[in-house]
């Protein structure tokens, strides 16, 4: 069926002493709908950047909802290829619609996980560091607009975390990752891929530098973890593990 586009022009007469408004409605494939309201005495250049603005907003709608069709496709897929070419999809059209707006701390928090699953796609060494630093720019844009973005600061996390393993120092990726999670647990006490990624990095750090004291940290994480989802296997997993180290 043909796209219907109903135009409404609503003019209302009140007196000399106010003003003339036009409301336009206008309905698109993506259900977007914007008005201009179009005061008496605004000149035809202010009126034509109220359309291009309402025009640029449709615009970032379709660039979003592009990029999120690609990212459910990505995490549908088990096959490692095809999820590669649909995350730098999403990460492409994510990026279109941040050239129209800079400061869409969603789009760029999308843009910093996008490059989280890419890194862990990544068969080289530097083309993973290459997208672990892409990552931590984009998450550090978004808590430059808003500091208390936490989904921000555990993606930072999780990076560290995933990153470890490829890196000639990962203690010390493993506790950057920690401190963020602990940072991140301030906004949200109970995200359980934070703990349960916080205790796992506890006992990567005991495995590494053969403390102890690693997997006792560890245990009351997995713990936090069962208390959330007490049929989460990771968890139990973790506690026995750790329990056999000690």
């Amino acid at each position: 069926m043909k796209r219907r586009v109903v135009i409404i022009i609503v003019v209302i007469l009140a007196s000399a002493a106010l003003g003339i408004t036009y409301m336009l409605t206008t309905k698109t494939s993506v259900n977007f709908q914007y008005s201009v309201k179009i005061e008496h005495g605004v000149g035809q250049k202010e009126i034509s950047e109220k359309i291009e603005n309402a025009k640029q907003l449709e615009q970032i709608d379709s660039y979003k909802d592009a990029a999120s069709a690609y990212k459910e496709e990505a995490l549908k897929t088990q096959n490692a290829n095809d999820q590669e070419a649909y995350w730098m999809s999403a990460v492409s059209e994510w990026k279109n619609a941040l050239e129209l707006d800079p400061q869409d701390k969603i789009v760029l928090n999308e843009l910093g996980y996008g490059y989280f699953y890419l890194m862990n796609l990544s068969e080289s060494k530097k083309a993973a560091i290459e997208k672990f630093h892409t990552g931590v720019k984009y998450f550090n844009r978004v808590l430059s607009i808003d500091p208390n973005f936490h989904w921000s600061i555990f993606g930072i996390g999780m990076l560290y975390f995933d990153m470890a393993e490829r890196t000639n120092s990962p203690v010390e990726y493993l506790q950057k990752a920690i401190d963020y999670f602990d940072m991140g647990f301030e906004y949200d006490a109970n995200y359980i891929w934070g703990h349960l990624s916080k205790a796992w990095a506890y006992f990567k750090i005991g495995n590494t530098t053969n403390e102890l004291d690693q997997y006792r940290k560890a245990i009351p994480e997995f713990e936090k973890v069962l208390e959330i989802d007490q049929n989460n296997q990771s968890a139990k997993d973790g506690i026995r593990f750790s329990n056999e180290k000690l």
